[in-house]
């Protein structure tokens, strides 16, 4: 096992601990389910993005588009749940196909290296 995956696995590992830990607070503070949600989606909407972009990860402009995009999912889902009494459990779905399509199109779109950081294939040298 690599280096790299070590440190990714420890990731990983400390971003599930941090989601149960969230949950159990949730669960002994009696939080309004609609938070609950938010993290949940919010956690799958953005790892989906990030995982599927690794080629990605070594560009700056990923990650400052990764937190705007953050930050502006984080405001707008406030903002609406705040003047919303309940948060039904089966809006979460549709919510998140609809909302890591648009963000996967953003980084695409919005990566203007995307197209240079694509793997070249090396030539076989000829024999």
């Amino acid at each position: 096992m690599t280096a790299t995956r070590v440190r990714d696995f420890i990731a990983y590992l400390g971003i599930a601990l941090s989601l149960c830990v969230l949950a159990i607070l949730f669960a002994e503070r009696n939080f309004d389910t609609k938070w609950f949600f938010l993290v949940f989606e919010t956690a799958i909407t953005f790892g989906c993005a990030v995982g599927w972009n690794r080629r990605l990860w070594p560009l700056p402009v990923f990650w400052i588009l990764i937190l705007l995009l953050f930050a502006a999912h984080l405001l707008a889902f406030i903002i609406l749940l705040q003047r919303i009494e309940q948060w039904r459990p089966w809006a979460v779905a549709p919510v998140w196909v609809v909302e890591t399509f648009l963000v996967q199109a953003l980084i695409v779109l919005s990566t203007p290296a995307f197209a240079r950081h694509r793997r070249k294939r090396r030539k076989m040298p000829k024999t």
